[in-house]
């Protein structure tokens, strides 16, 4: 049977039953609104990305990738001059739509290889003003900002998984806390795929706990016309001036309905319970 894999190329097909990783990276072109991007990256079938022993979670896009990059590339004037950082950058996709309109971009990973690969990327697309930089969540981030300054906007694509720790959730929140500049309108981007709905509850209990404001920006017009997008969130936090009480926001029902389980069906005899009908799980396409 044939599986279209969606992550790539929604046209790029490969036998489900085989086990082959390509080791080889791909040049491809990727198109958001009015951007075309050139990248290399790696190609796999996704169950075996765990048993392959190289990581190759930093040579791909993600789903969550999607979402972000179109919406970067639908909203590039609310980016212009604008001091911009990515967190967990893989491959880059979502940094090199926002090394078009920031005044500078700074693209980040903890792995040597992805970086190299980063850095290839950037060449590619001749962004002079983006640039690539090692930083690990929570580890000497304070020098870093003495090297490279604030940011106006830090963002991350998909960057949390059903595996991510608590340890690391907070890590990342204190790493963003130090990379945000003081200014009212700074925030921190995140497009999020909500996979496991206790990882979801962890993930946005800490983001209140450590005093960010939180809002789903509406991407109804961009999952209309971009199906992949589907079934993914953007949150985008703030530090409020009062970030020691900040309001309850986890209480609305939009993000209720990211963290509850879902009701009973109680016409089942084995009153299973129900999911929503995006759940946000992975499919065999992705």
């Amino acid at each position: 049977t044939q599986s279209t894999w969606g992550i790539l190329n929604r046209d790029y097909k490969m036998s489900s039953d085989d086990d082959e990783i390509c080791t080889d990276a791909v040049i491809r072109e990727f198109t958001y609104g009015d951007i075309v991007i050139k990248a290399k990256c790696y190609e796999s079938w996704r169950g075996n990305i765990l048993s392959h022993d190289t990581d190759l979670t930093g040579f791909m896009i993600w789903p969550g990738t999607h979402l972000l990059a179109h919406y970067l590339a639908r909203n590039g004037d609310s980016f212009a001059n604008a001091k911009i950082l990515e967190l967990g950058s893989g491959m880059g996709v979502t940094g090199l739509i926002a090394g078009h309109f920031g005044q500078r971009t700074v693209l980040t990973d903890r792995e040597d290889t992805v970086l190299a690969l980063l850095e290839e990327n950037i060449q590619l697309n001749n962004l002079q003003q983006t640039m690539s930089v090692f930083l690990e969540w929570g580890t000497e981030v304070e020098g870093f900002v003495d090297r490279n300054g604030h940011f106006d906007v830090v963002m991350g694509a998909d960057i949390i998984y059903p595996t991510t720790q608590t340890a690391v959730m907070q890590m990342l929140f204190d790493t963003v806390r130090l990379l945000i500049s003081s200014s009212a309108s700074a925030y921190f981007l995140c497009s999020y795929v909500p996979r496991v709905r206790e990882t979801t509850k962890t993930f946005l209990t800490l983001a209140r706990s450590n005093g960010f404001d939180c809002e789903i920006i509406p991407t109804d017009d961009i999952s209309m016309d971009e199906p992949l997008t589907k079934g993914t969130h953007l949150f985008k936090f703030t530090i409020p001036p009062n970030s020691a009480n900040p309001p309850d926001w986890l209480e609305g029902d939009v993000f209720q309905s990211l963290i509850v389980p879902p009701r009973r069906n109680s016409s089942s005899s084995e009153g299973e319970w129900v999911p929503p009908a995006e759940d946000g799980l992975f499919d065999e396409h992705i």
